[in-house]
């Protein structure tokens, strides 16, 4: 597992930060403990050093992406950010996203009149 992640550590370092990274904690707090769990049981040479070498990469992984967290959570990049229209209204978001524009907004599904059948005000819009 360590060596394929390892590979895996510039696919990572592109990707934007966010909660998915909690994951890597939990996973390689798990191997961590299974790495503890054999040391004391096969008692290798140099056990004290390997048992102080795994806590401190585990705290450190861990710690980093604590901080990492708090920093994003100051800056308010840490979670995906609300739709226009849910932070806004309807109207508003389409000012900064009209119907019919090209570019990402063309992608997202849409009724004839422009409204998103997925968010409250499209489904009240074809209510009407």
């Amino acid at each position: 597992m360590g060596l394929v992640q390892l590979c895996l550590i510039p696919l990572f370092r592109r990707a934007p930060f966010g909660p998915a990274y909690w994951s890597f904690a939990f996973s390689y707090a798990a191997a961590a403990t299974l790495a503890l769990h054999w040391i004391g049981h096969l008692h290798p040479a140099g056990r004290q050093a390997w048992t102080w070498a795994v806590l401190a990469s585990i705290t450190g992984l861990i710690a980093a992406i604590a901080v990492r967290t708090a920093v994003a959570l100051v800056r308010g990049q840490f979670l995906p950010a609300a739709p226009l229209e849910a932070r806004y209204g309807q109207r508003h978001a389409e000012r900064y996203d009209p119907p019919g524009v090209a570019g990402f907004a063309a992608l997202e599904p849409r009724s004839a009149e422009g409204h998103d059948p997925r968010s409250i005000a499209g489904l009240a819009a074809l209510g009407e």
